[in-house]
């Protein structure tokens, strides 16, 4: 196991079978805002926060990556970037990965070949928006549904199907011009492949 302390420079290759571990002679406290981590590649940010542990940065006209590469072929390979807080790592965690060219599982919903996967274990998952922007729904290159990041109305540029053989929901309806709302249960009737608006 190789130990490198704050300032500590390598050149040429290392053992690929040790454990390269990097820390400071004095460790910074997550608490004290800083442009840099314990792991500094590159320049430091142009910005401060607390909690940084490592930074990666660059200056290009093009863009900048961080890669994180299985080249394994095998069935059920795949490279992923986990998140852990205090708990048992294996029960609680966020995943966001990508799947092998050959992935079969048929059990894993996420096991598409070369598919890209975010999901949460033993949580919830949000996703969105922190301040008034859009988020957006997109499939090849294009828009195809819209939650306005002010409003949160809902649209869509596509249809959109239901396969449930039933299905019931409540929704605000404005009628024509008029301020007038009118709240009704939708439901989809299956047999004649429409939905209906039941007013109350």
């Amino acid at each position: 196991m190789a130990k490198l302390n704050s300032g500590t420079r390598i050149f040429g290759t290392a053992n690929v079978d040790s454990t390269l571990v990097v820390g400071a002679v004095s460790p910074q406290s997550p608490s004290v805002s800083s442009n840099s981590g314990t792991i500094q590649v590159g320049s430091p940010l142009n910005w401060s926060d607390i909690g940084i542990v490592g930074t990666f940065q660059a200056n290009t006209n093009s863009y900048v990556q961080l890669v994180v590469q299985n080249s394994n072929t095998g069935t059920l390979s795949s490279a992923d970037l986990i998140v852990s807080n205090d708990t048992s790592g294996t029960a609680v965690y966020g995943d966001f990965g990508i799947n092998s060219t050959t992935s079969n599982n048929p059990s894993d919903p996420f096991g598409d070949p070369n598919g890209t996967y975010l999901y949460s274990s033993g949580g919830s998952l949000a996703q969105g928006t922190l301040s008034a922007f859009d988020y957006d729904i997109v499939t090849n290159n294009t828009i195809r549904l819209t939650a306005n990041g002010t409003t949160g109305n809902i649209s869509t540029t596509s249809n959109v199907s239901i396969t449930s053989s039933s299905l019931k929901a409540n929704a605000t309806f404005v009628l024509g011009n008029t301020s007038t709302t009118n709240t009704a249960s939708l439901v989809y009737n299956a047999s004649v492949n429409s939905i209906d608006f039941n007013f109350n």
